[in-house]
């Protein structure tokens, strides 16, 4: 299977951890490190400059640089996926809630925010505990269905995110292993 591979209907990009991974005490393994400005930047995603955009990228570009600078912008524009919650129509929607939130919202998003670090490999597990430790903590509902993929979606809310995952021989659907928040959506200009 390519390491690049893109499932239908997400995000799913496969990538196999190389170098150095460095597992600490609670499951948390930090994965091939790339910084960019002080973000992670998956190494499968080529960065694009201004000269790299199509036509459609310069329009997205214009309408990114109203919550952020340039270079986040491209950073953007650049881990953008035809499909899941890195694509275009999803990520727009996370990007404008961040100016509409309500101050619950907002002090979730925080928490969330102060938790979790760019560029960290997450396992799904740690990624469940956070969320749902944080909600605990601030008097939110816990996720009672799905709670999985409602604690991957509390995430994708705040960052771009690249996901591991997992093919299982009993099964036609892959599972996510490891979260890597890559983007901090909420950090506008």
């Amino acid at each position: 299977m390519d390491s690049n591979e893109i499932y239908g209907g997400s995000q799913a990009v496969l990538v196999p951890s190389k170098g150095r991974a460095e597992e600490t005490t609670n499951s948390i393994a930090v994965s091939h490190q790339n910084l960019l400005d002080g973000n992670f930047f998956p190494q499968h995603i080529k960065l694009l400059n201004e000269n790299d955009l199509t036509p459609i990228q310069e329009e997205r570009l214009i309408v990114l640089e109203e919550f952020y600078t340039t270079s986040k912008s491209l950073q953007i524009i650049s881990a953008l996926t035809v499909r899941g919650t890195n694509a275009w129509k999803p990520l727009m929607e996370r990007v404008y809630s961040f100016s509409v939130a309500s101050t619950d919202d907002a002090k979730y998003n925080e928490a969330l925010e102060a938790k979790l670090e760019l560029g960290k490999r997450y396992t799904t597990r740690d990624i469940m505990r956070v969320v749902n430790g944080e909600r605990r903590i601030l008097g939110s509902k816990p996720h009672l269905v799905d709670i999985l993929n409602s604690c991957l979606s509390d995430v994708s809310k705040i960052f771009m995110v690249h996901i591991d995952y997992e093919e299982r021989a009993d099964s036609k659907v892959n599972f996510p292993v490891y979260v890597t928040p890559f983007i901090n959506l909420s950090a506008q200009l």
